[in-house]
């Protein structure tokens, strides 16, 4: 996979990612002593001066989007549940350091009482728990992932108004 700041490889279960984010890169150093549940593990992170490159090396994890997309679910469709996971993400964003379970539920627009979004909602907001410690984190669906039944980030890149993009 390619994004804004690299390059992601996949090789048999982990991932290793080639970014220029300085930023990234010392939030996957620091989570590698701190094995926070909410975030995807990582093995090693390591400086190509010359560059000013960094490569991570990390779990590979099915992205959330693809999961959802793949999975053949009988009551709803798949862009619903990826709807659901968006305006989830929303919410924390714009509610990052005072968000609760209470006020989650209370501002989505869909019926997590039950069933798959439920499951959904919870894990989510499970990860959001452990992940809250951090800087705001970008967290959108395309930065989340799913291993062993558990949703996790598996980019936590603090946010910031400049960025430099990987070339």
């Amino acid at each position: 996979s390619s994004g804004s700041f690299g390059d992601a490889y996949s090789i048999n279960d982990k991932v290793l990612k080639i970014t220029s984010d300085k930023r990234e890169a010392q939030t996957a150093w620091n989570a590698m002593s701190e094995e926070n549940p909410g975030i995807v593990k990582y093995w090693g992170v390591w400086q190509y001066p010359k560059n000013n490159l960094y490569v991570i090396l990390m779990d590979k994890v099915t992205p959330l989007i693809e999961y959802l997309e793949k999975s053949n679910f009988k009551k709803y469709k798949a862009s619903s549940y990826i709807d659901l996971c968006e305006e989830i993400c929303d919410i924390i964003h714009y509610n990052w350091e005072d968000l609760t379970y209470e006020k989650l539920i209370d501002e989505l627009s869909y019926n997590v009482e039950s069933g798959l979004p439920k499951k959904l909602t919870l894990e989510m907001w499970n990860m959001y728990e452990n992940i809250k410690v951090y800087k705001i984190l970008d967290i959108h669906i395309y930065n989340i992932g799913i291993k062993n039944g558990k949703i996790l980030m598996f980019d936590t890149t603090p946010i910031r108004l400049r960025v430099r993009r990987f070339d």
